[in-house]
């Protein structure tokens, strides 16, 4: 019986090796239940040299491969822009807009700096939130109109999506990879 002892160390790797699994049958499972969908031919084509965005006062053109997107040709105002980093290096950034006549918010996970131009896997997605005041949690509507995310290999950004929040929060999410680098909005914010 002495040779089935496990140290400390040998339960910490079984219960990290236990974690990573779990988190593996929860995409695989979400994956199979049409929570998550994976990038279509469309969209891993990525953003051609045409849609050079120019500048964040004037975002990129519509993606055409982009979803829930045909209310953002006109995005309204940028009243945000959050970097997503690598380190301590700024590799793209989280660009949120809003259109007071529509009451559209739209966002761009859009590159910059060494990431600028070349493909990588990008997403962008919005909620609109349940909460009409900023707070510590945002408590997701549910519908599709409520949701919207791009995703797919792109060189510059991916989206623009938006969802209608007037009169509520919104909670938006961009990510790039290889390096792994997130930015989402602090819970329940830009109500309104």
């Amino acid at each position: 019986m002495e040779r089935f002892k496990i140290d400390f160390r040998q339960k910490r790797w079984l219960f990290l090796l236990l974690g990573v699994l779990t988190v593996a049958a929860i995409v695989v499972a979400t994956f199979f239940t049409g929570l998550i969908s994976l990038p279509t031919a469309a969209t891993v084509s990525g953003s051609t040299a045409s849609s050079v965005p120019k500048s964040k006062s004037t975002p990129p053109p519509l993606n055409p491969a982009g979803t829930n997107s045909s209310h953002c040709s006109s995005v309204g105002k940028l009243v945000d822009s959050y970097p997503i980093k690598s380190g301590s290096t700024k590799i793209a950034e989280l660009d949120l807009y809003y259109n007071s006549s529509t009451g559209y918010n739209c966002v761009y996970t859009r590159s910059v700096g060494s990431a600028y131009g070349k493909t990588k896997f990008m997403r962008v997605s919005i909620s609109v939130c349940s909460e009409t005041k900023p707070g510590s949690k945002c408590h997701a509507r549910s519908g599709s109109q409520y949701f919207a995310e791009d995703a797919g290999n792109f060189k510059y950004y991916a989206g623009p999506v938006g969802v209608n929040g007037r009169g509520h929060c919104i909670l938006a999410y961009g990510y790039v990879n290889p390096s792994h680098s997130i930015f989402s909005t602090p819970n329940a914010s830009h109500c309104g």
